[in-house]
């Protein structure tokens, strides 16, 4: 399922000894084209499912080994908030705001919600996508990463320290029989749809201290802390 990528550039994130280098690539461009065809060739070696995957951006793990071009050997795609709601959206038996209510205990806006999809990986380097993303979605500003996991992806994500809150088996009820035929085998996976809520993944970061070097970094303030206000040093 390995496939060959173009380069794609600067590393958004550097991982061990063997250069695993890990990229942010959005449309259009070549890199998220080659994204979307890895993934695309993931479903269908897997689940022997026809996807056409379009998130807002891919977030890419390429490989490069001595005498071999860069490959591709893990991908997720991320999706922010959109006027025509997620793909998970679908699964729930609520208003994906009275959820986040539910889940928090508070009102959380739609755009401090980011999906996470569209993930495939070769061998263990899903591992470290594994850890990333929820990091990733933190770096944006986001508090709830909403996906829908695979029962074995699901069960895994707890041992990486990310924390999954369940919102119930992810069925395809809504889709018509042609629609359903096109996802192969994926929904025989029991697919589970809930929420990473990113102000719990303290473990995570813990663990991951000293393993990361990001590079490129434009930090920009989202929002002020509860109860402070940003002033100017003088």
């Amino acid at each position: 399922m390995t496939r060959p990528a173009t380069t794609l550039g600067e590393p958004a994130a550097s991982i061990g000894a063997e250069a695993l280098r890990v990229r942010v690539v959005t449309p259009p461009s070549v890199e998220w084209d080659a994204a979307a065809a890895f993934v695309r060739t993931g479903y269908a070696e897997i689940y022997n499912a026809l996807i056409d995957p379009a998130p807002d951006c891919f977030v890419v793990a390429t490989r490069r080994r001595p005498g071999r071009p860069e490959e591709i050997v893990a991908c997720g795609g991320m999706t922010f908030h959109s006027h025509q709601g997620f793909f998970s959206e679908r699964y729930l038996d609520q208003p994906l705001e009275e959820v986040l209510q539910r889940v928090a205990g508070a009102p959380v806006p739609r755009h401090d919600v980011v999906e996470v999809g569209n993930f495939v990986a070769v061998g263990g380097s899903g591992a470290e996508l594994i850890r990333l993303l929820p990091l990733l979605a933190w770096c944006q500003g986001m508090r709830y990463a909403l996906c829908t996991a695979t029962a074995p992806l699901a069960a895994a994500l707890p041992q990486f320290g990310v924390p999954f809150v369940s919102l119930g088996r992810a069925r395809p009820t809504w889709m018509s029989a042609g629609e359903r035929l096109r996802w192969g085998t994926y929904y025989d996976q029991a697919p589970t749809t809930g929420l990473v809520p990113l102000d719990r993944i303290g473990e995570l970061v813990r663990a991951c201290t000293g393993r990361y070097r990001f590079d490129n970094l434009d930090l920009a303030l989202r929002r002020d802390l509860p109860g402070e206000t940003m002033t100017d040093a003088h």
